[in-house]
Formats: structure tokens, sequence, C-alpha cells
């Protein structure tokens, strides 16, 4: 016997006893040296397995090359209607406090931030969105969330209308277009200086209250229509930014009517630098 059927004689018998019947059978019947037909046979299994294994990750990064598009170049301000999000348009590129009603089209501007008009050299300028707040007129979310590079929801820390502003944000996490970029999202939550006003955390409670409530209602709906939705969150678990977001999300408080919008104003530059 030679040190190959010694070795192959230590391995458990069913392996060693089929190793030396292919030797065998087929190593000795073309005239290989002992043991080089297994080599043989154990080398293209290897290479069989590394291009399965390639082909794989190709798929899934195809996959994933599919759903996921770059973002765009503009900041979407949103919220519920009253929030303030139009005062907050305003504040930010023109530096006025105009009397406003309920957005019935989007507002678009592009210019430098009004707290930037004296910078030497100028900064780059900002596409600034202000998207419609009523529900009825939200036709455009996907239109809008393919141009965002970030989104600033604006909330009312007064009167912070959970039960609408979750609606909005179940609607926008699960926008398929919102998830194809996949823009950071701030809540500013507006009016922080007035008294009652709710701090940003408490505020996000809520929201993670009323999302979890949304979602269990809506995953039902969807399993009765078999309608093709992106699912928010995990079933039987509660929801929660933290894990269930499907993009980086932020609390902060802020004061329109102050022209308290600092971290507002941050956050825009770290989606669009200057």
């Amino acid at each position: 016997a030679t040190w190959f059927d010694g070795a192959a004689l230590s391995l458990p018998s069913w392996l060693g006893n089929t190793i030396l019947w292919f030797e065998d059978s087929y190593g000795s019947a073309i005239g290989l040296p002992r043991g080089i037909a297994t080599l043989a046979l154990l080398a293209t299994l290897l290479l069989v397995l590394i291009n399965v294994a390639t082909s794989m990750l190709d798929r899934d990064a195809s996959v994933a090359g599919s759903t996921r598009r770059k973002r765009g170049t503009a900041i979407v301000i949103a919220g519920h209607s009253g929030s303030g999000k139009t005062a907050m348009f305003f504040k930010l590129m023109r530096g006025t406090d105009p009397h406003t009603v309920t957005s019935m089209k989007e507002g678009e501007l592009t210019d430098v931030l009004h707290s930037e008009r004296e910078t030497t050299p100028p900064p780059k300028p900002v596409h600034v969105i202000d998207f419609p707040g009523h529900r009825r007129l939200r036709g455009g979310m996907s239109a809008a969330m393919g141009k965002a590079a970030g989104v600033v929801f604006v909330v009312d820390a007064k009167t912070p209308e959970v039960r609408a502003t979750a609606e909005f944000v179940y609607d926008l996490f699960t926008n398929h277009n919102f998830n194809a970029t996949a823009p950071p999202v701030l809540f500013a939550c507006n009016k922080s200086d007035l008294p009652g006003a709710m701090p940003p955390q408490r505020i996000r409670g809520l929201l993670e209250k009323e999302l979890d409530r949304i979602k269990d209602t809506r995953s039902a709906l969807d399993d009765q229509d078999d309608a093709p939705e992106l699912k928010l969150g995990t079933a039987g678990q509660p929801f929660s930014f933290e894990h269930d977001a499907p993009v980086e999300i932020s609390f902060s408080a802020c004061s329109v009517s102050k022209g308290s919008l600092a971290d507002v104003e941050a956050f825009i530059r770290e989606q669009v630098r200057p």
C-alpha cells in the first residue's frame, strides 16, 4: 500500500473507501499516479464552488444596484398642514415671515440660505422644495423624493397632530423612490419656544407608538389586498426609529418665528456641501 492508501484509510471508513474506489476505478484506468485523480477532483470541485459563490455575489450586487439610486440634490421640506413648513421655507430662503396658508402645490427656490448672504466667498446655492402637507396633495411625493438629498420633516411641537403626522411619515417611509434614494431625515420640531411645547424626545416617542399602530393596521390591509407595498417595521415587534426607519433620522427643536434654525441649516449643509 502507498502513503496515499494509508492516508485514505485513516479517514472515516465511508470517506476513505470512497476515495480508494475512485482511485481504483478512474485514476488507475487512465494511468495517473496514486492520489493525483483525487487531487484533480478536489481542485475541480473547489473551482465550481468559487464560481457559484462569485455568481451569487454578482447577482446580489446587481439587485442592490437596481433598487438603490443616487440621491438627488434638493432639500425637501415636508410636514403635516399647519406645522410651519412653508414659513420655514421662506425663513430659510428669504429671511421673511409671510402669512401662509395651506400649500396647494410645491414651492421651489434655488439660492444660498438667507443666513449665508454675507458669506465670502458665497457658498453653493441650495435647491429647496416646499412639499404640500395636505394628504390629498401628496400625489407628487415620489417625484419629490427622487430629487431629495435630504428631507426636513417639520412637526408642530405645540400641537403635533400625532395621528396625521405619523400617517404622513408612514407614507414617506414606505415610498419606493424614498427607499431607493434613502435621503436622511431631520424631524424639525417647530414652535419649541412656545409654553407647553413638547421636547423632541417626547414627540419621537409619540410618533413611534402611533406608527406601531398604523403599521399593524396597514399590514393587515395589505395582506388582504395582496398589495405589493413596502412594509414598515417587523410584524409582532414595536416600531422604533432606531431599528425600523429605512434611513438615517434625527430630531431637533427649532422655532421659525424666533429664527432658531441653526440645526436645520447645519443639516441642509451636511447634505448640500457649500
